[in-house]
């Protein structure tokens, strides 16, 4: 798939060139195309790029690749009940009121 490929080359030239933010969001894109030929690739793809990202000092980015990367983690992977507690911990918490 040629998305694959882009975005593979994207998150490697980005590596290279020490650009976080962009290799991260490099991952992400990959993640979408590979979660519809292979979900534990996918996963895979989504677990290093949060890894990456736990290591940026830009508070946003860290919080926005972590909701795009539950997301993909639930629409790839399915929720597992021992998951939901880590997602909701990871979002910030519960919603208010609950």
């Amino acid at each position: 798939m040629r998305a694959i490929a882009t975005y593979e080359a994207m998150a490697e030239r980005a590596a290279h060139a020490g650009l976080l933010d962009v290799e991260v969001r490099a991952l992400l894109g990959l993640a979408w195309p590979l979660a519809r030929i292979s979900a534990p690739q996918c996963l895979d793809v989504v677990e290093r790029a949060l890894r990456l990202s736990a290591g940026h000092n830009d508070p946003l980015l860290r919080a926005r690749t972590r909701m795009r990367g539950l997301f993909l983690r639930v629409w790839a992977g399915g929720v597992e009940c021992a998951r939901c507690g880590r997602m909701r911990e990871g979002a910030g918490g519960d919603p208010p009121g609950q």
